[in-house]
């Protein structure tokens, strides 16, 4: 007879990627991190927008007070998601989830690198187009890493019979 941590019938989800198992107390942090990672982004969207409104109401930044104002809640968001893909790796977040959060927190620690360059080319009423570029893949591979772990997620719970074969 296998072992307890190793009956099928006893465990609720896989790691939606190698159809491995995973014990049940994960399966509820799991959707924990999925739910606060979710929250932490919507701030960051948010926060881009508000950023992209400020932006077409003015002309440009005159002093740091300005972009303070139009960045602050981007800048918080990104915290959020840092913390929460730390917090979900932390708890042993594996396979597909593992790699998301992993590209998730990549991309906003290299966001928030970049977002430091660019705060201080700003106040030296300077643009640097790279810093652009940067950002764009930044916020292109973030959005990546949340698909990625939200797939992972989707999948280990929608379907584990299939993982099971």
């Amino acid at each position: 007879m296998a072992p307890w941590f190793d009956r099928r019938e006893d465990w609720g989800e896989t790691d939606g990627l190698r159809g491995e198992l995973v014990e049940p107390g994960a399966a509820t942090q799991s959707k924990r991190s999925l739910a606060a990672l979710g929250a932490a982004f919507g701030v960051q969207v948010a926060g881009r927008l508000m950023d992209l409104q400020w932006h077409r109401r003015h002309d440009g930044f005159e002093t740091g007070s300005d972009q303070i104002q139009a960045h602050w809640l981007v800048w918080l968001g990104t915290i959020l998601v840092i913390a929460a893909c730390v917090i979900a790796l932390r708890a042993g977040a594996g396979g597909a989830e593992r790699t998301g959060y992993r590209m998730t927190l990549m991309a906003n620690v290299l966001y928030g690198l970049v977002g430091v360059i660019h705060f201080i080319q700003h106040l030296d009423h300077r643009e640097v187009d790279w810093v652009h570029v940067a950002f764009a893949v930044t916020n292109a591979a973030a959005v990546i890493g949340v698909v990625a772990v939200t797939i992972a997620r989707l999948k280990s719970t929608s379907r584990p019979e299939v993982a099971a074969q």
